[in-house]
């Protein structure tokens, strides 16, 4: 998907062949979900915002830790949730922790169950999760202190 001049936002579903989205210099808004063999995003000078859903992937796409971002929204499998969590630089964190704004879901629960999330802000630092009753573990991380509150 490349040389659209024009184009503001796009959203791809479920398109396997989908390997590179360029040279868009207007793009400001991608939507991507389920398309495995994206690698590459390229020439969007404007791009601000990205929605990324695969429920079934191991792992964040590395064109995220290119991606200059502003807000990002993950919605993943609940183990890709936790690895997010940990934090950890070597991990899948290490692909996102230059953005803004992040809010990723896990979509796995059933409709009776609690959603787990994470809420991440870069500056003011702010880190927020709920990862579910199975930890009892509410997480609330704020400016210089971390907290844990057991229920």
């Amino acid at each position: 998907m490349e040389n659209f001049p024009s184009l503001v936002k796009l959203w791809s579903y479920d398109n396997p062949r989908l390997e590179r989205i360029s040279n868009n210099p207007s793009l400001q808004w991608i939507g991507i979900s389920y398309c495995q063999a994206l690698e590459e995003l390229d020439g969007l000078p404007s791009l601000q915002s990205l929605e990324w859903w695969d429920c079934v992937a191991d792992a964040l796409p590395e064109y995220l830790r290119e991606a200059n971002l502003k807000k990002l929204r993950v919605d993943c499998s609940r183990s890709l949730l936790e690895l997010i969590a940990l934090q950890d630089e070597s991990s899948e964190w290490g692909k996102i922790k230059h953005v803004q704004h992040l809010k990723a879901y896990e979509h796995e629960t059933g409709e009776d169950e609690e959603e787990w999330y994470i809420y991440y802000t870069k500056e003011p630092y702010s880190f927020d999760a709920y990862l579910g009753e199975s930890t009892g573990d509410f997480i609330f991380n704020l400016p210089s202190a971390f907290i844990v509150v057991n229920l």
